[in-house]
């Protein structure tokens, strides 16, 4: 039941609550993983290239100070990168690996589901009955997720969505 109850409420739920969600749990990341970067060069700059690697898909590209180990993503179309991987690198190239892997992630698992896991059967009830998550669940999703180890995607996967945006592997190898 708890897995057919997640399933449903994967369907149910629209794009605009599955934004709210990831700015939500935002916040809290930047309670367990520091605020985001800004700077409106770097922002802009950040938007090129999502813009580049994934087109007009919504969603955004954040820089945390830590927290995440290389890159995370969150409903919504939010990926979140460590800020290492933008100010350790001569060339955007490794980024944008791992944009296109994390994008890639969130296509082959919707990221509501792993939150909704985290919430459990009660607080996922909830959701599809009053359209909302407590900010507990959110703080403890946020917690569970500066801890998880990151998850691994097939490297042919990779590969085949590198090529499809015209990205050398090279520099995230």
């Amino acid at each position: 039941l708890p897995d057919v109850l997640v399933r449903h409420t994967l369907d149910v739920v629209p794009p605009a609550k599955r934004l709210d969600i990831g700015e939500r749990l935002m916040g809290h990341m930047a309670r367990v993983a520091g605020r985001p970067c800004v700077g409106n060069s770097g922002s802009v700059s950040l938007d090129l290239l999502r813009t580049r690697l994934l087109g007009s898909q919504p969603g955004s590209v954040e820089v945390l100070r830590g927290g995440v180990q290389g890159a995370a993503h969150l409903p919504g179309g939010i990926i979140l990168l460590n800020r290492a991987l933008v100010e350790d690198y001569e060339t955007p190239e490794v980024a944008a690996g791992y944009i296109l892997v994390e994008d890639l992630k969130a296509k082959l698992v919707d990221p509501l589901g792993p939150v909704l896991r985290s919430a459990g059967m009660r607080k996922t009830l909830g959701l599809l009955t009053s359209g909302d998550l407590p900010e507990v669940v959110l703080a403890s999703y946020a917690e569970e997720l500066v801890n998880a180890d990151p998850e691994v995607v097939a490297d042919s996967n990779v590969i085949t969505r590198f090529a499809e945006a015209e990205v050398s592997t090279k520099p995230y190898a």
